[in-house]
């Protein structure tokens, strides 16, 4: 595990201390696995964690030798070609089941007709009862349980369902301490169940193979356009140093598709686009977020509720310097490695772009090596371990009925 405690695994959170091993897990007999990937195929953060974490678990003999059995549980239209040729103890299990049903009767009805297995892992909040010794479900983030961040509608349903989720699974990893944090806050009669693992960064993944596109004096946001991504305040803070800086100002360019609650920010950004100020990239291709990762002066992420967080990783190994926000799990993860500032502090934001575009040299060098070290800490090999630690302690604990 990672954090201030990374050299015994261990993490204060709260007043509680929780131990996990991260060395190969002794055991007595191989696990039965089942995995719940109904979003494979999607580019998002979701979709990225269970590549890299299925993809890892497959490529790894240490790790995949501890199964006997692992079944991947596809119930949506899912391509598996992204996870190559898959080795013999792996078996698709591929049922369709509409997901307007999950929570309903007919979804408890389905789980029982999965195979039978030690532990049931539910990647995203969501998982069916299964005859499993150990059910698991990882939450990336609870920003659902701030109406201001989401639509009031679509937030009591997300936290219905994920209440419901956690009352009756036996495990919950979280991605964050921050999210760890307030998970317990929320359901402090369940804080026993949770843990906070990190997510995996793969270092060698392609967003960073662009390395001969020229910098440019721009600054580079991405994310999708919602509430908890802060664009109003960047906003404000870009206009800001235009006001401040006139033709001379640095460009704005925003990789991020058009989400909710968020009309005002659209309309602004249409107005900075017709002003020659900002380029503005909905459905960005890879390509596209290769190359503006690569040409950009500053990356800047302002979010005020994350899970994790994966854009500030793509931008250090694309080598670009960074004016992240303090705040939820980015300040966590990234304080002491990349510039962090108040993601309300417009003051405090524009000095910061212009402390990273004036960058150079030796200091400029001394940046990117800091944040690269920090990538490096983050491994999917790493995360499967201690997955493997929780998962494997979960078992134990069901078959001695108590903790080990």
């Amino acid at each position: 595990m990672l954090g201030d405690n990374a050299e015994n695994g261990t993490k204060d959170c709260g007043g509680s201390r929780f131990l996990m091993k991260t060395s190969r897990v002794a055991s007595t007999a191989r696990l039965r696995l089942s995995v719940q990937a109904d979003m494979l195929s999607s580019q998002v953060g979701g979709g990225r964690f269970i590549r890299g974490f299925l993809t890892t678990l497959f490529s790894e003999p240490d790790i995949l030798d501890q199964f006997d059995r692992v079944y991947v549980v596809v119930t949506q239209n899912e391509s598996l070609a992204c996870l190559g040729h898959l080795p013999s103890n792996v078996s698709v299990v591929k049922r369709r089941f509409p997901s307007r049903l999950r929570q309903t009767p007919f979804g408890r009805l389905f789980g029982y007709a999965l195979p039978v297995v030690d532990v049931s892992f539910g990647p995203f909040y969501h998982l069916f009862p299964s005859r499993s010794r150990a059910q698991v479900i990882t939450v990336h983030d609870l920003s659902f349980l701030n109406h201001q961040y989401h639509p009031p509608a679509k937030a009591r349903k997300i936290t219905t369902q994920v209440t419901m989720m956690v009352r009756e699974c036996d495990g919950v990893v979280c991605s964050s301490d921050a999210t760890l944090c307030e998970f317990k806050n929320r359901w402090p009669h369940l804080a026993h169940k949770a843990v906070r693992i990190y997510c995996g960064v793969s270092p060698d993944g392609t967003l960073q193979a662009n390395t001969r596109a020229v910098r440019e004096r721009s600054i580079l946001a991405v994310g999708t356009i919602e509430p908890r991504k802060n664009y109003p305040t960047l906003l404000d803070a870009f206009e800001r140093l235009v006001n401040e800086q006139g033709y001379m100002a640095p460009a704005l360019t925003v990789l991020g598709n058009m989400g909710w609650m968020s009309q005002d920010v659209g309309r602004r950004l249409t107005a900075l686009e017709s002003a020659g100020r900002c380029r503005w990239l909905r459905n960005a291709s890879d390509e596209q977020l290769i190359d503006a990762y690569a040409r950009a002066g500053v990356f800047t992420y302002l979010s005020l509720c994350e899970g994790f967080g994966y854009p500030p990783f793509e931008a250090a190994l694309a080598r670009c310097p960074m004016v992240l926000s303090n705040a939820s799990s980015v300040g966590e993860i990234w304080r002491g490695h990349a510039r962090c500032v108040d993601p309300l502090d417009v003051e405090g934001i524009v000095a910061g772009w212009k402390w990273a575009l004036a960058l150079a040299g030796r200091e400029r060098e001394a940046v990117i090596a800091s944040q690269e070290t920090r990538v490096r800490a983050f491994t999917w090999s790493q995360t499967v371990k201690d997955y493997m630690a929780f998962w494997e302690g979960l078992v134990r604990k069901d078959n001695t009925g108590r903790e080990c």
